[in-house]
């Protein structure tokens, strides 16, 4: 589980920054500071509460907590881009 400040976001897409990353791994899979985007469905985006968002309810600085799945698909391109 990571936590990201949003970048920027539209209908299908979330531009963030990496703030934490899991300590219980030696090698996280993105590192803080890194820039991902990601491609995200709107059926798996909620809030705290578990109500469903649309990646463009989201606004620029909020925080957000990202889970993956493992492994999790990622392109090499930069900055990397993740589907969810």
């Amino acid at each position: 589980i990571y936590s990201a400040t949003v970048m920027m976001s539209s209908n299908k897409r979330i531009a963030v920054k990496i703030d934490s990353a899991p300590k219980n791994t030696k090698h996280a899979l993105l590192q803080v500071g890194s820039n991902v985007i990601l491609n995200v469905s709107d059926d798996i985006l909620t809030d705290a509460g578990g109500k469903k968002l649309k990646p463009s309810d989201l606004k620029q600085t909020d925080i957000v907590t990202i889970e993956l799945t493992d492994p999790p698909i990622m392109t090499r391109s930069l900055p990397p881009q993740l589907s969810g």
